[in-house]
């Protein structure tokens, strides 16, 4: 039998379509969630040695001012990025309610 999305059933799933909406939605998906983080530790990081200066501050200083530029400190925004990445995204995978959903969700923030 065929598949039909619930929100429109017009709209058969898995048909040639459909296939090139999901491919298109997955890549994106790949690379904002983990394109973004990287992006900005590769910006951050190739603009290490200037992270004092003003011009730099004022560019990019609201993702490293509040944590500091010495010893891979700049990088911490990027960390941050991540978790909340992984407690908006990850906690859809356990049953909704459960108690290992509430624990990782608390662990996570």
């Amino acid at each position: 039998g065929a598949w039909w999305l619930e929100a429109d059933m017009r709209l058969e799933c898995f048909d040639a379509a459909w296939g090139g909406t999901a491919f298109v939605s997955i890549v994106m998906l790949i690379v904002y969630t983990a394109g973004l983080p990287i992006g900005i530790a590769l910006w951050l990081r190739s603009r290490r040695s200037t992270l004092d200066t003003d011009e730099t501050r004022q560019e990019l200083g609201f993702l490293y001012e509040l944590y500091g530029t010495g010893g891979g400190q700049y990088l911490w925004e990027v960390v941050e990025l991540v978790r909340k990445l992984a407690l908006t995204s990850l906690v859809l995978f356990f049953s909704a309610g459960s108690p290992f959903q509430v624990c990782f969700a608390l662990v996570l923030s």
